[in-house]
């Protein structure tokens, strides 16, 4: 069972992370990127895809897996939709790029849309949602990955559990939606393993050893499976880099070639924020006054969790467990740094 050792406010956990990642030839500004995204799922408490994924990707930096800066391109611009080469960089980095143009298009179209390829893992969809409504709007991010998981019919390893996240800006919280396409993620069962708990059978095809071995099985039956083929569609091919062509994202030496889709929605272009807050203050209502089902005490919506575990931990800081914190002191002893933890 792991153990929490540290506390840290959310401007430390980033601070972190852009030290570490500049030792590493990273460049600031991306640096950055990168720690707006692993920060914003970890203050979400998302613990898989936040600061956790750090080390694991800096170590794919040494071994040459990823571009530490890469050259981002823009390959086509058809108004709303823009393809983007991410030249092997870090997937937080690219896929930030990505909402940022899709961000600045909607500015002016209403909607904008970037597609990156040539990327890695990217981390949680959700924290790119939060990125757009960050700046008031709504937000839609997926992506392709390794293939992991089973498709309908099927007991091999088919196609990746593909994420998506849908978000959108409420008057008292943010409203998202964040998926994997598998029963569940492979961070979740690896930090089920770690702490000793079984798995169920839902989650995997067969039990094996390495948890990086294990066939996912997909949700919902044929329209989960189906989501996620759609979903390799809108990345992988949308973007140019094909489908099915994909490592295992823990390659030490050879980029994973992902695929990202970034879509951000302007609504002040066509609704005012009053109205827009007043509707969804009205969709709440609704949903909220629901008869909740035997056992249960509150309707809870799409993002709520996290935001309340966004308060807490930015009220009373964010739980780093003994892995995570000797994994971090290593990778800085490594790469001869230090971690500051205060």
């Amino acid at each position: 069972m792991a153990t929490v050792v540290r506390t840290v406010s959310e401007e430390r956990l980033k601070a972190i992370m852009t030290h570490l990642l500049v030792a590493v030839s990273v460049p600031q500004e991306d640096a950055d990127r990168c720690a707006y995204i692993y920060g914003t799922a970890s203050v979400r408490g998302i613990d898989t895809h936040g600061i956790r994924l750090l080390p694991g990707n800096i170590r794919r930096i040494l071994g040459g897996a990823i571009n530490p800066r890469p050259n981002i391109l823009e390959l086509a611009n058809a108004g709303a939709l823009v393809i983007l080469d991410g030249d092997g960089g870090l997937g937080p980095v690219v896929g930030a790029v990505a909402m940022d143009r899709a961000i600045g298009v909607a500015r002016r179209n209403g909607i904008g849309c970037a597609v990156a390829r040539n990327s890695n893992h990217y981390g949680a969809s959700g924290a790119f949602v939060m990125r757009a409504i960050d700046a008031g709007m709504m937000g839609i991010s997926f992506s392709n990955c390794g293939q992991m998981m089973t498709i309908e019919g099927t007991t091999s390893r088919t196609i990746g559990n593909n994420p998506i996240a849908i978000g959108a800006p409420g008057p008292d919280f943010p409203m998202v939606l964040d998926m994997a396409t598998s029963v569940a993620s492979l961070g979740r069962i690896g930090m089920r393993r770690r702490d000793g708990k079984p798995l169920p059978d839902e989650w995997v095809v067969q039990e094996t050893d390495r948890t990086r071995d294990l066939i996912l099985r997909h949700f919902g039956g044929a329209k989960g499976s189906g989501l996620a083929i759609m979903l390799e569609v809108l990345s992988g091919v949308l973007s140019g880099a094909g489908a099915h062509r994909l490592l295992n994202y823990n390659a030490r030496e050879e980029s994973d070639g992902a695929a990202h889709t970034q879509i951000a929605i302007d609504t002040d272009l066509v609704l005012s924020r009053d109205r827009y807050d007043e509707h969804m203050r009205e969709l709440v209502a609704r949903l909220k006054s629901a008869e909740c089902a035997p056992g249960v005490d509150e309707v809870r919506l799409p993002g709520e969790r996290a935001w309340r575990e966004t308060l807490e931990r930015r009220q009373n800081g964010i739980p780093i467990d003994d892995d995570t914190a000797k994994a971090l002191d290593d990778i800085a002893t490594e790469i001869g740094t230090a971690v500051s933890w205060a």
